[in-house]
């Protein structure tokens, strides 16, 4: 996940997205001989009063292309004041047939109404949390919402990436929605997600305990009817750091590769020193599995891999008074 930065004006409205990370990235990915790179450098500007933005691009030979963006906030559906959480889509047809529509979900808050602090390493620390996490009736804090989930099938069909044989295909052209979705902050520190999607993939739920370990669960569900956007937990629902896809012809047995980023943030009137009424949390998880290019009689198999990306945005469900 990268880090979206939202320049706002006195009122609230977005004049401008940046990607603050960006240029580091492109010159990461361009040092190891990676050009694909969709990530824009400059700011992306409103145009007008709509939710649309756009990017004043070029191409690597100068030419200038305008690549068109849109904003979709779920943060009003809920009332949220301090915070939001959306999708910034953006169409690259015109860069490559294949390419089609990305979709970069955000989440996030103003900086000033943090229930939370962040040290100058960008971790944050949860101590306030913990302390109203204390003072509930069921040591925990609840915050109620909705939770939006983009899961795609990234595949191409042999050896090289190129553009004309990679493919980027969603479970669902219109994303994944739980409007009952929760977020339990306890006083552990553990934090827990649960978004039901179970009715075109799973139920799953991303838990970060206090030592700041991710899990990816899956607690129902069947996956849908598309087995390409399967994945394969153990017996307890985990969908494990190494997992083994067996004998499967084209595969290699052996750990797949797979990481996990989750993040969750708590928002109130009064900051670090009040009440948590808002959260809002952001996670991703990419599974792929090892893979023969060419099965045993030489001829290609299909490799992909599956990309999961939820964000959620809640209000508290019950109040907690603020301990000194």
């Amino acid at each position: 996940m990268v880090t979206l930065k939202f320049n706002v004006d006195r009122k609230g409205r977005i004049e401008s997205i940046e990607y603050p990370e960006a240029q580091a990235i492109i010159d990461e990915a361009r040092a190891n001989g990676d050009e694909m790179t969709d990530i824009p450098v400059g700011p992306i500007m409103r145009v007008g009063e709509s939710n649309k933005f756009v990017e004043h691009a070029h191409y690597d030979d100068g030419t200038p292309v305008d690549i068109p963006y849109e904003y979709i906030g779920y943060g009003k559906l809920l009332g949220l004041q301090y915070a939001d959480f959306g999708e910034l889509k953006n169409d690259l047809t015109h860069v490559s047939e294949n390419w089609g529509v990305q979709i970069t979900p955000f989440a996030g808050g103003y900086i000033g109404k943090r229930v939370y602090t962040v040290d100058n390493a960008g971790v944050p620390h949860y101590d306030r949390m913990r302390d109203l996490a204390d003072a509930a009736d069921d040591d925990k804090i609840t915050f109620n919402g909705i939770a939006r989930g983009n899961v795609t099938y990234f595949w191409f069909d042999g050896p090289v990436l190129l553009d004309d044989n990679h493919y980027d295909t969603p479970i669902a052209e219109d994303g994944l929605t739980d409007n009952n979705a929760t977020l339990v902050f306890d006083s552990t520190g553990t934090q827990t997600l649960t978004a039901d999607f179970s009715d075109k993939w799973y139920k799953v739920q991303a838990i970060k305990d206090a030592t700041g370990k991710n899990t990816f669960k899956i607690v129902g569900g069947t996956g849908g009817d598309d087995t390409r956007f399967h994945l394969l937990p153990d017996e307890n629902g985990i969908v494990a750091a190494n997992m083994t896809e067996g004998a499967t012809p084209g595969m290699v047995d052996g750990n797949s590769a797979h990481n996990m980023v989750y993040q969750a943030g708590y928002y109130g009137p009064d900051g670090n020193t009040g009440n948590a009424t808002e959260a809002t949390a952001l996670m991703h998880y990419q599974y792929t599995p090892n893979v023969n290019y060419r099965d045993a009689n030489g001829q290609k198999v299909e490799y992909g891999n599956v990309n999961v990306t939820i964000g959620f945005g809640g209000k508290v469900a019950q109040p907690t008074t603020p301990q000194p």
